[in-house]
């Protein structure tokens, strides 16, 4: 039997990262929730922001799951699906996936290690600016 090891992201590094990116959002006025993911697609931390509609958090862990399983941030996949409409059917594999920006996967140097999703503001391209700008407060991306 051969045994492997994995990187995760910490819980600290999980509610840092949550705290500030409802801290930029609301500078926008926006009212956010935010979900981090473990490497395998758990969630490690999950806030709603004062304010912020509840369906936001189902949206904001289904955007850091997705972004999580494809290693790339979900707006791309719209794009994609803009040029591929028969790819669509990937946001029907599981319930857990959803196809709309604010899902950006989280790496630490070499290796997956999490992904946060984002939902709140008015419109997806939006909620992954959010997730850039928090990622690159932390100097992630």
């Amino acid at each position: 039997m051969n045994i492997f090891e994995k990187k995760s992201i910490d819980l600290e590094s999980s509610i840092n990262i949550c705290k500030k990116a409802i801290e930029i959002a609301e500078n926008y006025g926006y009212k956010i929730s935010v979900t981090i993911t473990d490497e395998s697609g758990l969630v490690k931390c999950q806030l709603r922001g004062d304010g912020a509609s509840y369906i936001t958090i189902e949206s904001s862990l289904k955007k850091a799951f997705t972004s999580g399983a494809l290693k790339i941030p979900t707006v791309k996949m719209v794009d994609i699906l803009k040029e591929n409409p028969a790819l669509e059917q990937f946001s029907k594999i599981t319930e857990n996936t959803i196809i709309y920006g604010g899902g950006y996967p989280i790496k630490d140097v070499d290796e997956y290690v999490g992904a946060i999703g984002i939902s709140g503001a008015p419109g997806g391209h939006l909620d992954h600016k959010l997730c850039e700008e928090t990622l690159k407060f932390f100097q992630i991306i």
